[in-house]
């Protein structure tokens, strides 16, 4: 646990002094299953060059949590991506709809299961995020241990003049269109949202979306063919059962009567 929170330290050390691009993407399929992304990307500069071999050794610590990490570029911006696959929404969810930090989300104590709250339904589940996005630049900065264990030593005096070009980010992309949000930005028909937070501020993000329940529509359906083909075998039974009557009664008439019957008829009609 501390060697994780350690290297989230570090790494925001680094994108700090640098300029950096921290992105959060939560992805839910239609299949129910998510996908979370974090993007650390950092601006080309030297100290990044420097401690590029550290960095990269350093990551690798992530994988532990479950996580994969790759090398990523994006422009003038380079550094990792760091994702998870969630097969089910549901096994990240709870009823209660508690506020937890997304900009914790790489650490290992991140309680990953209240990522959403759940609200069951026949054949729909809504489920609702409610989340708080901090980064405090001046906390990260003033951690001189950490600084002096990096050694940076060419590190400017005036290290806030460097750190004015910081984008942080969270997406959510849905499967259908949201119920309702504070997402800086809607697009995508309203299937994907975006936040832009300012550094030094507690963000507060929410929003709510509706997926399939799956299952029960599956149960659903099963039960409405298995009670069209007993219906389908009822009516084939009873369409036998009469024409076996039918069989019956014209098998069993006695020919050797048939004069009979018409004397009887001719008699009555006089």
């Amino acid at each position: 646990m501390k060697r994780i929170s350690k290297i989230s330290l570090l790494f925001s050390i680094f994108f700090i002094l640098c300029g950096f691009k921290n992105t959060t993407i939560i992805d839910i399929k239609k299949d129910n299953s998510v996908v979370i992304e974090v993007d650390l990307l950092v601006k080309n500069s030297k100290i990044y060059d420097e401690e590029y071999s550290y960095l990269t050794s350093s990551v690798k610590a992530y994988e532990k949590n479950d996580f994969k990490v790759s090398a990523y570029k994006e422009k003038d911006y380079r550094g990792f991506k760091i994702t998870k696959e969630v097969e089910d929404i549901k096994t990240v969810s709870k009823n209660r709809n508690d506020e937890i930090s997304i900009s914790n989300i790489l650490d290992d104590n991140f309680y990953m299961n209240g990522l959403f709250s759940l609200k069951s339904n026949l054949f729909k589940n809504t489920y609702s995020a409610k989340y708080k996005y901090e980064f405090n630049k001046s906390k990260y900065l003033g951690n001189t241990n950490i600084i002096n264990e990096i050694e940076l030593d060419d590190l400017d005096n005036n290290i806030y003049e460097n750190t004015t070009e910081n984008e942080l980010s969270l997406i959510v992309n849905l499967p259908h269109k949201v119920l309702n949000s504070d997402a800086t930005k809607v697009s995508n028909n309203g299937k994907t949202l975006t936040w832009i937070f300012v550094p030094d501020e507690v963000n507060n993000i929410h929003y709510s979306f509706e997926v399939l329940n799956k299952s029960n529509i599956i149960i659903l359906c099963v039960c409405v063919f298995l009670l069209v083909v007993i219906l389908f075998l009822v009516l084939i039974f009873i369409r036998k059962k009469k024409a076996s009557k039918e069989t019956l009664i014209c098998t069993s008439f006695d020919p050797s009567i048939e004069g009979s019957i018409k004397e009887t008829i001719v008699h009555r009609e006089k």
